[in-house]
């Protein structure tokens, strides 16, 4: 129903928005309703709101949020700090995994005197995987392996929202020993993160000291 109607539930409304009873009148969009309405890219926000909205919402232009830069109908941090995201509460998992004091968290608890390793010759197709519990704004990551021998000879980034559809980050790139910088080429938004080998390392393992994911 159009604004200003009658109305028996919020679904009949244009606006998605019933008054209570006793009036039952379908109420106009407005930045304060709990409701996505109007021109609101995201619920109660956006550049008719006196709210913009916040990294990661939903959005169609800069104008929209608080930052002042929307990529891929998404607000983003307007520029990279090099700083790092924190980890407490993240989830790890990976594809194969040595013993219990190498478990894949140790990968992603801020310290570089521990770490993760898969226990096996690197083969295409290993895994390390975080799920950082929400999505979450980053540009780059530093891959820290402290091992001479145990880097990934050729890795690529894939991300999801979901975790179950991935989409490349980067194409394969060739690893390198201590701590390996990858530029993602702008603001990426996912709640799950995946580095994946694309070649065998000739019985070598797979080691990562520290896994930092940059803002």
């Amino acid at each position: 129903c159009i604004d200003f109607k009658s109305c028996a539930t919020s679904n009949d409304c244009r606006s998605g928005v019933c008054s209570p009873a006793p009036a039952h009148i379908c109420l106009a969009a407005s930045c304060d309703d709990g409701v996505q309405n109007g021109s609101e890219p995201s619920t109660d926000c956006g550049r008719d709101c006196q709210t913009k909205c916040g990294v990661t919402s939903s959005c169609s232009q800069n104008a929209d949020c608080e930052s002042g830069s929307c990529s891929a109908q998404r607000c983003v941090p307007p520029k990279a700090t090099g700083s790092a995201l924190p980890t407490s509460g993240w989830l790890s998992s990976a594809s194969d995994n040595f013993n219990q004091d190498t478990v894949p968290a140790k990968a992603i608890d801020g310290n570089e005197g521990t770490h993760w390793t898969n226990g096996t010759g690197q083969k295409p197709g290993m895994w390390y995987q975080l799920d950082m519990l929400e999505p979450r704004a980053f540009f780059a990551l530093d891959l820290v392996c402290n091992s001479n021998d145990d880097y990934p000879r050729s890795v690529r980034v894939l991300l999801s929202e979901d975790g179950k559809t991935f989409v490349p980050a980067t194409p394969s790139l060739g690893g390198t020993p201590k701590t390996m910088h990858i530029d993602l080429g702008g603001a990426q938004i996912a709640r799950y993160l995946k580095l994946e080998l694309e070649q065998d390392g000739n019985n070598l393992w797979w080691r990562i000291d520290e896994l930092r994911v940059l803002q």
